[in-house]
């Protein structure tokens, strides 16, 4: 509810900033639903996806919002489907010279929605009526905030649906296609990462929904993660495996990251340098300084954005590459 109010409100004063990064959108479709299998499989329910082979392997944009919306209609759909299953699929409508409109669509076999609502619910905290509030909760946020990012992207979304026979949703957005054809920097750091070992990361956060994001978020650049929940299983964890980098969520339940990075560093007197990175929601300008002196390498405040993770892990891992020396 708290991060749905924070999207809302950044959406309305017109401060939601799309990223721009590359992405595949079969492997964020794959990734997102597979999120969905306990709850599937505790309701009984199928699900059916299906990714055309029109749809370009290679975008970009914005992956995480893409993500969110996907997350919010499927998630509705599961809630409000009691027997039968739900059907995703993504298609191209359009591509032109660097762009291609994709649309997606997410059926379901539940409760439906009745004519004067389909629209309404599309606004904020609107649901089909104040019973379906009370039996199935939520706070009718998500399809309003992913209908206000679809307008970021070029796209709008819609419903079709009678009461009792299920709903389908329907979306659009507009991404970029990269070009096929590499600068020769590009394609001579391209060569370099391809020679080089698989960057091996460790990922302590007690939180379960940012744990899994930002898992998703490092193995989409292929990197090797190892996902953890708190500061003693991450110690565990480093006697297990040799680690290239980690990201530690300052706040954790026990032994905190402040704590566990002590350790290590106590244990490190001897021996090689792991580059550890504080991961906080905790802003202040002056906190990098104090994580910095308390042994931590560099400092990621949340949220996350995608591009400067991945700076930061190259720039602490591979040192020099890929800059302009000049």
């Amino acid at each position: 509810m708290l991060n749905g109010l924070l999207d809302f409100s950044k959406i309305e004063a017109g401060k939601m900033e799309l990223e721009d990064i590359e992405f595949s959108a079969p492997q964020l479709v794959d990734e997102t639903l597979r999120s969905f299998s306990g709850e599937l499989q505790r309701k009984g329910l199928t699900l059916q996806s299906h990714v055309d082979d029109d749809v370009p392997l290679r975008l970009r944009g914005d992956p995480l919002r893409l993500r969110q919306v996907l997350v919010n209609v499927v998630d509705n759909a599961v809630k409000f489907t009691s027997e039968g299953g739900i059907e995703v699929r993504v298609s191209r409508l359009d591509a032109s010279a660097g762009q291609a409109v994709l649309q997606f669509v997410v059926r379901d076999t539940g409760i439906g929605i009745p004519p004067v609502k389909r629209l309404s619910i599309f606004e904020a905290f609107e649901q089909a009526d104040s019973s379906t509030t009370r039996e199935y909760g939520g706070s009718g946020l998500g399809l309003a905030i992913s209908s206000r990012i679809l307008q970021l992207m070029g796209g709008r979304i819609w419903v079709e649906s009678e009461p009792g026979r299920g709903s389908s949703f329907y979306w659009t957005a507009s991404f970029a296609q990269p070009s096929l054809e590499k600068s020769t920097p590009e394609r001579n750091l391209e060569k370099a990462k391809e020679s080089r070992a698989p960057v091996r990361i460790l990922v302590a956060e007690d939180h379960e929904l940012s744990r899994t994001l930002l898992k998703k978020l490092l193995e989409m650049r292929d990197y090797h993660v190892t996902a953890v929940s708190n500061g003693s299983e991450f110690l565990e964890e480093i006697r297990r495996q040799t680690i290239d980098l980690v990201l530690m969520d300052i706040h954790m339940p026990g032994m905190d990251g402040v704590e566990a990075t002590a350790e290590i560093r106590r244990r490190e007197q001897a021996g090689p340098h792991i580059p550890i990175v504080a991961v906080t929601a905790d802003a202040a300008p002056s906190l990098r300084e104090h994580y910095l002196a308390v042994g931590f390498n560099e400092y990621l405040s949340k949220p996350i954005k995608p591009e400067e993770l991945y700076a930061l892990i190259e720039s602490l891992v591979h040192p020099g590459e890929g800059r302009d020396t000049a």
